[in-house]
């Protein structure tokens, strides 16, 4: 029986079989395989499965050969990293253990950088397993965890998570009714803050969210905090510093707005501090 992996006939398997005198399975596999062929082993399993309940194979050849033709599915990047599938994952972190300490000794030998493991949050029992062939935690989400393996020498180049945290300020002016040529500019007071110098008052300010514009966060901030419907005009102004949440330095941008409507209904109150 001859079958083909790929139709590119990047490898082949010649499968010899004696009915009457050797009740076995024997293989011959021709090792110039791209690595994207091994991701098509399964149909071959099927075919070997089929063929073995005729021949009488032995359950533990059976075993072993699903074994070597059970690959995780992924891609390779720009960066030369392996994005594994985690729709692959298997049903047992023992055997994704089997599987994927295949497949990290061929990146290896291929030249790949990092290796990339996205375990959905349904199957957090795989965590210990990728731990223990040498995964190490990269960040984590609502939804999965990320692990990262680098192939690529002692110097790890694996870029970090969530380094900073960007943060807007609104500079909001209007003309003070009172005094002709004086400008106002609205400040707000926190409920709740943890700096030292306790509730001072401030620029109205917000984290931008993922996949937010600065223009964008600022309206959306200005809106939400005093209800006012405004437009952003520019950026006048930034600066970093580190930040009292988990340690991660602040950038911070301050943006010029206005009014997007001439009718200004809001109740203004002077600061007597």
């Amino acid at each position: 029986m001859f079958v083909c992996i790929s139709s590119a006939i990047d490898a082949f398997v010649f499968v010899s079989v004696n009915f009457i005198t050797i009740p076995t399975i024997l293989f011959v596999v021709v090792f110039n395989v791209h690595e994207n062929v091994w991701r098509e082993y399964g149909h071959v399993w099927g075919h070997v499965r089929n063929y073995s309940s005729v021949s009488g194979l032995k359950k533990k050849d059976v075993c072993c050969l699903k074994r070597i033709l059970t690959k995780m599915n992924y891609t390779v990047n720009r960066y030369l990293d392996v994005v594994l599938d985690p729709a692959s994952l298997p049903g047992d972190p023992d055997k994704f253990k089997d599987m994927i300490t295949t497949q990290i000794a061929e990146w290896k030998t291929s030249g790949k950088s990092a290796i990339w493991l996205e375990i959905p949050i349904q199957k957090s029992q795989f965590i210990q397993a990728a731990i223990d062939v040498g995964f190490k935690a990269h960040h984590c989400t609502e939804s999965y965890f990320m692990f990262t393996l680098w192939l690529g020498g002692e110097e790890v180049k694996i870029p970090l998570y969530g380094t900073h945290i960007v943060r807007v300020e609104a500079l909001l002016l209007r003309d003070d009714p009172s005094c002709l040529g004086v400008k106002q500019v609205l400040v707000v007071k926190e409920r709740y803050t943890n700096y030292k110098r306790g509730k001072d008052w401030k620029l109205l300010s917000g984290a931008v969210e993922p996949g937010e514009f600065i223009n964008e966060a600022i309206v959306r901030e200005v809106k939400e905090e005093v209800g006012l419907c405004v437009k952003f005009c520019t950026v006048v102004g930034h600066g970093n510093r580190v930040s009292t949440k988990f340690g991660r330095n602040e950038i911070f941008f301050c943006c010029h707005v206005v009014l997007s409507n001439h009718k200004d209904n809001t109740k203004y109150e002077p600061i007597y501090e």
